[in-house]
């Protein structure tokens, strides 16, 4: 569903009139709709989730929301789906119903935090606290225990260090699951006009590779699941907004693990110069990261390190994101 999000989301209108919102709305025979296209593609089964994205489910009216979560409640009961997957922002679910959601079939729950620093979210309009966070999470999760957290790197007073800090924060919260999307001044939403008047500039993309980065090797380190890093706004929002600024690719996460897997390779290779052989071992999944785009990462280990011969083994057997590097004359 999309409506009022209020002050914090930054991929929405500031403020947009109720005609417009009526035309962007869910119904609840789409919900079915979903299912049935999801499950025409055959990609259904086991651990299937019917997920709202948008306007959080209870900031809408009950005249609203009840029809979409009934809808959902007959998914689940159907078996169709395996649960359902809410939004919920930190001020609602403070005061949100747990116990009647898992009854009616809620097994997941998205918290959009976007950011732990105070200064980030003061400046950004926001009333939520973060520290309180620490206070919910284990109440949420001993009713509901998959919880999702979203991230917004980037946001108008944020800085590579404060991101990292909020993903150290966040790490130790231990989620299910986040998703990072850096922030980009999306046509029609409230970043537009800081963009334009030149009261906040996004990130380059070098620096939002960089920061997510960072942001991904502590939540791995962690053992905490990145779901989602970068958005697609043609495809991801339903108004399909223009990128007017900011650090929009269509494969980031290849680009913010390529340079995790060369930076990890280059440690493990020793920073100095060699004349024999590297073999890099690696998941078969995590090819395209080892090689970096364009091959540029097993050129450079020829070029800077003077490698004579880089040789690739996959290996199913070890874990996604462990390469192994094994240097010989």
């Amino acid at each position: 569903p999309h409506g009022r999000c209020g002050p914090g989301c930054p991929f929405c209108p500031p403020a947009p009139d109720d005609t417009e919102i009526d035309g962007l709305m869910l119904r609840p025979a789409d919900v079915a709709q979903a299912v049935l296209q999801y499950a025409a593609t055959g990609r259904g089964g086991a651990g299937t989730l019917l997920a709202f994205y948008g306007t959080p489910l209870p900031a809408l009216s009950h005249t609203v929301r009840a029809p979409l979560l009934d809808a959902a409640e007959r998914q689940f009961r159907s078996g169709r789906v395996e649960g359902i997957r809410l939004t919920c922002d930190p001020r609602r679910l403070f005061r949100a119903p747990l116990d009647e959601w898992r009854a009616r079939g809620v097994r997941s729950v998205e918290i959009p935090l976007l950011s732990t620093d105070p200064r980030v979210l003061s400046g950004w309009g926001t009333e939520d606290d973060p520290r309180r966070m620490r206070e919910l999470l284990p109440r949420v999760r001993f009713v509901i225990p998959d919880i999702g957290i979203l991230l917004v790197p980037g946001l108008p007073g944020d800085s590579h260090d404060r991101a990292l800090a909020t993903a150290r924060q966040v790490a130790e919260m231990e989620p299910s699951y986040v998703r990072i999307l850096p922030a980009m001044a999306l046509e029609g939403t409230r970043l537009e006009p800081l963009w334009r008047s030149g009261a906040w500039d996004p990130m380059t993309l070098e620096q939002a590779v960089v920061t997510c980065a960072g942001m991904l090797d502590i939540f791995r380190r962690a053992g905490v699941t990145v779901a989602r890093l970068g958005m697609q706004p043609q495809f991801d929002l339903i108004r399909g907004p223009h990128v007017l600024a900011g650090p929009y690719h269509p494969s980031l996460r290849q680009l913010v693990e390529s340079r995790l897997f060369r930076k990890l390779i280059f440690e493990r290779a020793g920073f100095q110069i060699h004349r024999g052989c590297i073999t890099l071992r690696f998941n078969p999944a995590d090819e395209s990261y080892v090689r970096g785009p364009m091959n540029n990462t097993l050129n450079e280990l020829k070029k800077r390190l003077g490698f004579r011969r880089v040789e690739l083994v996959p290996d199913r057997d070890l874990p996604r994101g462990r390469p192994e590097v094994e240097v010989s004359p």
